[in-house]
């Protein structure tokens, strides 16, 4: 048989010389244009979201603001609604009248010594005064100031007393002398029949008062406009309305407050302000520009209030700033890592591709099919093959556990902290009330939605109080504090985490009222007692999970809480007497008697924790089947 002869081609000398590129500029170059996409992706996509970011944290802001400055403002409102109402029913009752005598003085004195946002009370009977009361500057009550002694009150309250209803109703204000009082009246009713009316003042003090402190609170001027945009109280300059009812805008000694006549509305990044009422407007000038926020309040007169507050435009303007240096930072980071990538590129070689499929096996989680990388004498190299083992270790253990913080709180506390041990421990149980039903007429997207939105609430509480989740049973949960990291309070965080769900609840109901949906009814059973704690399972995988009769009595307790649930209860916790004792004086329970545990032959007390629900915070009475405590 012929040999065959193998033939070497040689180039020839003058032949043209292809163009080659070393492996390291090669993998310099393409590292290098690789890494330089990937962040300016990255990049792009980060300063967009932060841009989106601050302009919703302004929003929010915003809201939160307003929020805040109405409330404070109800609070003091609500008082003067109080005292009308609460003389209107001590009148239906029969306990005071509306003579002028010494015990109808006591209880006037004695409400508004109680309301201190409220100024004067004036009773009025046949349209006729017959009783008033008045608050001084010096906080004593006594008789009318002469801006009402010398007036005609029937003629001054007239419009009041004629709009007056059956229940507390705001008006516009009413003016004596040169100072504007807010006014609410009340009907007096007695055997079924208008017998007089009861009025309520707030005056500039109050009103002062409110604005100077919502200044404070805020760091920046609040205000209040009136009809016209006149000015009726602003809380750094109070002293100006000692003389004047209302100062119009344009005379307004506040240079800043003038300029709102001029702002623009800024819509563009203030959609979602806009759509809560709140309307924003600037005024032009790169270093005395500012930011005015104003919302209508209607809640307090017949005709409404503008409630504001304005800002420098720099303040405002830092968050956006932010925004902008983080562009910075980035644009550098990537000038940065394009060097890096370059000069790293340059020391690689064949190590590399080992690299490479380990990193493909831990983005595709195959983590049995990796081997440990073989250290390398280039230090560079090396590094990674030591990060890449230790990433490779770390994910073996993370692969054993579900819940992130649980594990991340288990990797602080060390490789002892799942080695199963005996402890006191406190157990919480959740159930909905009538979920199979509640999800019947419900698309399997809508069930989803509805139980995420819920046990993301409930998982906030129990991490927010150093708990954990163990697991998600159906539509309840179970969860547990005193572990892995020792708890002396684990009791009492149980507790505050079972009233913050509760106060959720109640939260979540509300808008879901609103919306015209059903609203979610929740049970919640605690105990405490000693149980095992740690790594149980198999070899091939384990839970860390607690386990033991305490855990038991903790889920019959949530069973029994609906024997406890009234009609019109939203949430009903029932805890173990335990853990009443344990609780100490965190919180107040009620105790409803005591029930045999199956499998247990010493019957348990049990106890209310009160949510605020009204139905179960009144003369709560011991369920159906339980024994006197």
């Amino acid at each position: 048989m012929k040999k065959s002869k193998l033939k070497i081609v040689v180039p020839h000398a003058d032949a043209p010389k292809r163009f080659t590129v070393s492996l390291g500029s090669l993998l310099a170059i393409s590292f290098g244009i690789l890494v330089a996409l990937s962040i300016a992706v990255v990049l792009a996509i980060s300063v967009r979201t932060n841009f989106v970011n601050t302009f919703s944290l302004l929003n929010d802001r915003a809201i939160v603001l307003f929020d805040s400055m109405e409330r404070r403002i109800k609070a003091e409102a609500h008082q003067a609604e109080r005292t009308v109402s609460t003389i209107a029913r001590l009148y239906t009752q029969g306990k005071i009248g509306i003579e002028d005598t010494p015990e109808e003085h006591a209880v006037l004195e004695t409400l508004l010594l109680s309301m201190p946002a409220v100024e004067g009370v004036f009773l009025f009977g046949d349209g006729k005064l017959s009783d008033a009361l008045f608050r001084r500057p010096e906080g004593v009550v006594g008789p009318l100031p002469p801006a009402f002694a010398q007036a005609d009150l029937a003629q001054l309250f007239s419009k009041q007393i004629a709009e007056t209803a059956d229940k507390s109703t705001w008006h516009d204000p009413v003016v004596a002398g040169k100072t504007m009082f807010h006014a609410v009246s009340h009907r007096l009713v007695r055997n079924g029949g208008t017998t007089g009316v009861v009025i309520a003042l707030i005056g500039r003090n109050s009103i002062s008062r409110v604005m100077v402190k919502l200044g404070e609170e805020n760091s920046a001027t609040v205000f209040l406009l009136g009809t016209n945009n006149a000015v009726i109280a602003h809380s750094g300059l109070p002293d100006v309305f000692k003389d004047r009812v209302a100062i119009p805008l344009d005379a307004f000694p506040d240079e800043t407050l003038r300029r709102i006549a001029s702002a623009v509305p800024a819509r563009e990044n203030f959609e979602v302000a806009n759509r809560h009422g709140i309307q924003v407007r600037v005024t032009e000038g790169r270093d005395d520009g500012y930011m005015f926020l104003t919302k209508e309040l209607s809640e307090y007169a017949a005709s409404p209030f503008t409630l504001g507050i304005y800002y420098p435009k720099a303040d405002v303007g830092e968050e956006v700033l932010r925004a902008i240096l983080s562009l910075a930072a980035g644009l550098l980071a990537l000038l940065v890592a394009v060097v890096a990538a370059v000069l790293l590129g340059r020391s690689l070689s064949r190590p590399m591709r080992q690299i490479a499929g380990t990193a493909a096996l831990l983005s595709s989680f195959d983590i049995d099919e990796i081997r440990p990388l073989p250290r390398s004498r280039v230090r560079e190299v090396d590094e990674q093959a030591v990060a890449l083992n230790r990433m490779h270790t770390m994910l073996r253990q993370f692969a054993r556990y579900v819940p992130r913080e649980l594990v991340a709180r288990l990797m602080r506390s060390g490789a002892d902290a799942v080695r199963p041990v005996e402890r006191e421990m406190t157990i919480m149980f959740t159930d909905i009330v009538g979920f199979t039903s509640l999800s019947e007429n419900m698309s399997a997207a809508e069930v989803t939605s509805l139980l995420n939105q819920h046990f993301a609430t409930i998982t906030r509480h129990v991490e927010e109080t150093q708990g954990a989740i163990d697991k998600f049973l159906g539509d309840g949960v179970m969860a547990f504090w005193g572990a892995p990291e020792a708890d002396g309070k684990h009791v009492a965080h149980a507790v505050a985490a079972a009233q913050a769900i509760a106060k959720s609840v109640r939260a979540d109901n509300a808008i879901r009222r609103e919306r015209g949906e059903a609203v979610l009814r929740l049970r919640i059973g605690i105990h405490t007692g000693r149980v095992v704690v740690g790594n149980i399972g198999g070899d091939d995988r384990q839970n860390y999970t607690i386990v033991g009769d305490a855990v038991n009595v903790a889920q019959r307790i949530e069973q029994m809480a609906r024997d406890a649930m009234g009609e019109n209860d939203e949430t009903v916790v029932l805890t173990s007497t335990d853990v009443s004792k344990a609780a100490g004086d965190v919180a107040s329970f009620i105790p409803v008697g005591t029930r045999v545990v199956r499998g247990r032959q010493r019957p348990i007390g049990v106890c209310i924790l009160p949510t605020g629900d009204t139905a179960q915070d009144g003369n709560v009475v011991p369920f159906a089947g339980s024994s006197p405590a």
